[in-house]
C-alpha cells in the first residue's frame, strides 16, 4: 500500500480511512512506486491519464432540467 509516511508511522490512526484496519498490509516506497510499479503498469495500461478528456462534454444531461426553470 502506498500512503503517506506520516500514515504508516501511526498506521492505528489512519487505518480507517483506507479499510484496512486488522488487515495485513504491506507498504511500498515512493522510490520503488515510481521506479518499478508506474512504468510496468502505464506500459500495461498505457497512460489513461487523459483517457475519457471531452467524453463529458456531450453526455446527455439536460442541464435546465432539475433547476426549477420550467415552473
Amino acid at each position: 500500500m502506498r500512503v503517506p509516511p506520516n500514515h504508516y508511522s501511526d498506521w492505528n490512526k489512519h487505518c480507517r480511512d483506507y479499510n484496512a484496519c486488522g488487515d495485513k498490509v504491506y507498504f511500498v516506497q515512493d522510490n520503488w512506486y515510481n521506479r518499478e510499479y508506474v512504468p510496468r503498469y502505464q506500459e500495461h495500461n498505457g497512460n489513461r491519464r487523459n483517457d475519457d478528456h471531452g467524453k463529458r462534454r456531450n453526455d446527455n444531461h439536460d442541464n435546465k432540467r432539475g433547476h426549477g426553470r420550467d415552473r
